[in-house]
């Protein structure tokens, strides 16, 4: 995998708020401030980062802000990359994806899926992030399988390995050559899968201790198994998993429950389909089946009320944006943050 492309060093040694508004806003999400009493004017951010092509490596630091990244906009935006990030310092900060939440700690792996709505509580915090195309990484997935958020402590060798070489790309990426920027690159995007392949199964990496935990995430596991399936139901879930229908409603109660659990997958399988076709080759039914439903109207009925929008738009919204060059915004930092997720 050669990345034989443009490298752009940026420093953005202080922006305002209405300046990273503008800026996240035109590269992947919605910002607000904490509180209606908190002032814009105390709000600061910081970015230093380095572009090669389509993979961008970042040090980014901000007082308290929230970030959200709706449904919407996953559907709309075409952006499908992976954020690989190691927080350096919080005061403070949890991140709601796939309707749980999870605080986020220092000194671990954090890897994100750009491809699912999510929100962040950020108090003042320093982080590094990698920006990891997708399809750089489906090489070297097990069934092009990701999470919408997965956490790694460093007690892990290969989160260790991964993080230690966060910090030595970031460090040394002004000064690396385009050919060893790849080789980074390329050993990072592979401990990157190797780590997401390990949980292949997930209830193999939670401790005997966290028995519920297991079983929710061994329930999850089957569910991305089966979600195409189009009479795929509770009570065969629930046989496959050797528990009773209540144990099973109790069990996925805290994530929306069976219904939500499978649409939610149905629903990432769509975009991602729309993602890797045009509307040439893939019609709506097709998509539909493929995702679980029998009738197309039933999947389109879905799909709106998940996203807010219907199938046919976001399929020809992301024709049009492939093989062009996304329009960039007037802010520096969004102009150098869009320029990494579209080549």
């Amino acid at each position: 995998m050669t990345l034989q492309k443009q490298v752009e060093h940026k420093v953005i040694p202080s922006m305002n708020w209405e300046n990273w508004q503008e800026s996240v806003q035109g590269g992947s999400g919605d910002v607000a401030l904490p509180s209606l009493g908190a002032l814009a004017e105390r709000f600061r951010a910081h970015v230093k980062g380095t572009r090669f092509g389509p993979v961008f490596i970042a040090t980014i630091s901000a007082t308290a802000h929230t970030f959200s990244r709706s449904r919407q906009r996953v559907a709309l935006d075409g952006l499908d990359v992976l954020f690989v990030q190691v927080y350096e310092h919080t005061s403070g900060c949890t991140t709601t994806s796939a309707q749980q939440n999870f605080k986020l700690k220092p000194d671990t792996l954090i890897i994100q899926d750009m491809a699912d709505s999510f929100s962040v509580e950020h108090g003042e915090y320093r982080q590094i992030t990698l920006a990891l195309p997708r399809q750089l990484l489906v090489p070297y997935l097990i069934e092009n399988r990701t999470y919408p958020f997965l956490s790694v402590d460093t007690s892990d060798p290969t989160a260790a390995a991964v993080v230690n070489m966060l910090r030595l790309f970031r460090d040394q990426a002004e000064q690396m050559s385009k050919q060893d920027a790849d080789l980074m690159i390329n050993c990072l995007v592979g401990l990157t899968a190797n780590v997401l392949n390990r949980f292949q199964n997930p209830a193999r990496e939670v401790s005997q201790k966290d028995l519920y935990t297991a079983r929710q995430l061994k329930a999850l596991d089957v569910i991305r198994q089966r979600f195409h399936e189009v009479d795929f139901s509770s009570t065969e879930l629930a046989q496959q998993l050797k528990m009773s229908r209540t144990s099973l409603y109790r069990l996925l109660e805290p994530m929306g429950g069976f219904n939500d659990c499978v649409r939610e997958q149905r629903m990432r399988h769509a975009i991602r389909l729309i993602r890797t076709s045009s509307q040439e080759t893939l019609s709506v039914q097709e998509l539909a089946e493929e995702c679980g439903y029998a009738h197309a109207t039933s999947f389109t009925r879905f799909f709106k009320e998940h996203f807010g929008t219907i199938p046919s738009e976001v399929m020809g919204g992301l024709s049009a944006l492939k093989g062009h060059h996304l329009q960039y915004s007037e802010s520096i930092f969004a102009q150098w943050l869009n320029a990494s997720f579209f080549f």
